[in-house]
């Protein structure tokens, strides 16, 4: 992990307890996706203001699967503020519908800072064609 991370600052107590109440199977693929996220990724997994990325990261992981990964990697490149709401989304399933949506092309990110620096991230769905 430390390797994944490196220029993180992991709580490593938080981030071991989190995935030690993980079943092994999910513990494995959780830890698989730290070891294949991009450079930029960790880069803003280092930079980001988000409290405990690394363990929020983890729950992204176990919640939606390499698709988060692959959200969060598109994220960091491309509008770290909506990446920071990612990682901030404390309900798993807002969490996994957000991610397929993104992954579906579903959603655009407007993320917008609120004057006492908190994050205000709202979905903005499109309307899909009828035919």
């Amino acid at each position: 992990m430390d390797d994944a991370l490196p220029d993180t600052n992991v709580r490593t107590g938080t981030l071991s307890a989190k995935l030690n109440r993980m079943p092994e199977p999910k513990r494995t693929e959780v830890t698989e996706q730290f070891d294949e996220l991009d450079p930029q990724t960790k880069r803003y997994l280092g930079e980001t203001d988000v409290d405990n990325p690394a363990s929020k990261s983890a729950d992204l992981f176990r919640n939606a699967g390499p698709d988060g990964r692959r959200a969060l990697n598109d994220l960091a490149d491309t509008d770290r503020e909506a990446a920071d709401a990612l990682l901030e989304i404390d309900d798993a399933a807002t969490q996994r519908r957000f991610v397929e949506a993104y992954e579906q092309g579903d959603v655009s990110t407007d993320c917008r800072q609120r004057s006492n620096g908190t994050t205000n991230w709202t979905p903005v769905a499109r309307r899909m064609p009828t035919t």
